[in-house]
């Protein structure tokens, strides 16, 4: 796994392509960390290196409420170790182009539920700054009449 890690994974092509390319979020963990040992359950890994290429769906925000996944890709084990870079990088980019416009379109609504989300905080915020507002104005209008009518008495 380190050999792969190192030689395939930290190849400069791989990582270029990797950081570049905008349909992709990567995420590696340890399956001795509790993120690693999770996904590891999840995706019930059968052996060691492992790569899938997960399209998520639903959920935004961090919300992970109504998210699922489908597994586009899955490489793991020992031929992983035999394969090079290039070779690699090649069914990645194939399994992308592959999938491109359904990936596209899924990030699209992403972003758009991320703006509509965006929106709605704004204006609530928006709506609360005036309502806030409203009260002081109220209540420097509650106050001045208090103060007229104190006034009066006086008189």
């Amino acid at each position: 796994s380190d050999k792969f890690a190192s030689e395939t994974l930290c190849d400069r092509s791989v990582t270029r392509y990797l950081s570049g390319e905008s349909l992709l979020r990567c995420f590696g963990a340890s399956i001795h960390s509790a993120d690693g040992a999770y996904m590891s359950n999840l995706l019930g890994v059968g052996a060691f290196p492992y790569i899938a290429l997960l399209q998520v769906k639903g959920g935004s925000g961090g919300e992970v409420e109504n998210v699922s996944m489908e597994l586009l890709l899955k490489m793991e084990g020992a031929a992983l170790l035999h394969l090079g870079p290039q070779h690699f990088l090649a069914y990645i980019q194939t399994c992308i182009h592959a999938h491109r416009n359904v990936l596209a379109e899924a990030e699209s609504r992403r972003l758009q539920r991320e703006e509509e989300a965006r929106l709605r905080e704004e204006q609530d915020r928006e709506y609360h700054e005036t309502l806030e507002a409203d009260r002081r104005r109220e209540a420097e209008r509650q106050a001045q009449e208090e103060r007229i009518v104190e006034e009066e008495r006086r008189r």
